[in-house]
């Protein structure tokens, strides 16, 4: 009974250590992939090309003339 205890503490504590290393290599990773000059140019290029699309251009009409001068 607690060899199989054992094994399956085993496989639990290795699993969590792959897991681990897993998490740290890739926080790494996304930390120099965001660190770099032409990823962040990407990155707010796209952002911006998002957001543009997403704010409404209003339709306005502009005077072609103005009014007559009010008196004084």
């Amino acid at each position: 009974m607690f060899k199989a205890m054992k094994k399956v503490i085993d496989c639990l504590v290795i699993a969590n250590s792959v897991f681990i290393v897993g998490v740290l290599a890739g926080g790494a990773g996304l930390y120099f992939y965001a660190k770099n000059p032409t990823n962040q140019a990407k990155a707010k290029a796209y952002l911006t090309n998002q957001i543009t699309k997403l704010i409404p251009v209003p339709d306005i009409k502009l005077p072609t003339s103005t009014g007559p001068a009010l008196p004084f």
